[in-house]
C-alpha cells in the first residue's frame, strides 16, 4: 500500500483513490461541508430515512482490510444516492500505539478535516466522533469556527442532529 492514501465516494457512488497529498488536496477542496461524521459509532446510529444538513460528509478510518472497504462502501451508497451525505472520506493512517497524542499527519481524519471548506462560512463546522484520539487531533489543528464533539453510546443523535 502506497505510503499516502485516501479515497473519496463521491455522492453518485464512484470511488476516487488519491496516493498523492496535492492530488487529495485539489480534491477534498472541491467539497464543502460544515458537518463531518465518523461512520462507526456515529453515522451508522443514525437512522437512514433521518435528515441530517446539507453537504453532510463520512471520514471514516478503514485500515488495509479489503472486504472491509467493500462493507463501508455498500452501507455509504445508499445514504449517498438517497442524498442524506454528500461525501465520504476513507483514511487509512491513524495513530498506533501512543493513546492520547495528537495526530495530524497528511492522511489522517484531522488533516482531512482541515482540507474540506465550510459550506457555509457563516455557520459552524462541526466534526462528530467517537474516538477521542481523533477529537484531540483534530482539535489540536485549533481551526476556525470548528468544534468536536465525542459521541458517546448515551448521546441523543436527535439533539445532535439539531445542533449541527
Amino acid at each position: 500500500m502506497p505510503s499516502f492514501r485516501i479515497d473519496v465516494m463521491t455522492g453518485d457512488g464512484k470511488l476516487v483513490s488519491c496516493t498523492k497529498e496535492d492530488e487529495a488536496q485539489l480534491l477534498l477542496r472541491s467539497f464543502k461541508s460544515n458537518c463531518r461524521l465518523d461512520l462507526h459509532g456515529v453515522l451508522d446510529k443514525i437512522s437512514e430515512s433521518a435528515s441530517l444538513p446539507p453537504g453532510t460528509c463520512v471520514i471514516t478510518f478503514m485500515g488495509k482490510n479489503r472486504a472491509i472497504h467493500d462493507e463501508v462502501s455498500s452501507f455509504l451508497s445508499p445514504r449517498l444516492l438517497s442524498k442524506q451525505i454528500d461525501f465520504a472520506v476513507f483514511v487509512f493512517d491513524k495513530q498506533s500505539g501512543k493513546k492520547g497524542m495528537k495526530f495530524t499527519k497528511p492522511g489522517s481524519k484531522a488533516w482531512v478535516n482541515a482540507q474540506i471548506p465550510p459550506l457555509d462560512d457563516a455557520k459552524p463546522r462541526v466534526f462528530i466522533d467517537d474516538s477521542i484520539e481523533h477529537i484531540a487531533s483534530t482539535n489540536s489543528l485549533c481551526l476556525p469556527n470548528f468544534s468536536c464533539i465525542l459521541a458517546q453510546p448515551d448521546f441523543s443523535w436527535d439533539t445532535i442532529i439539531t445542533m449541527i
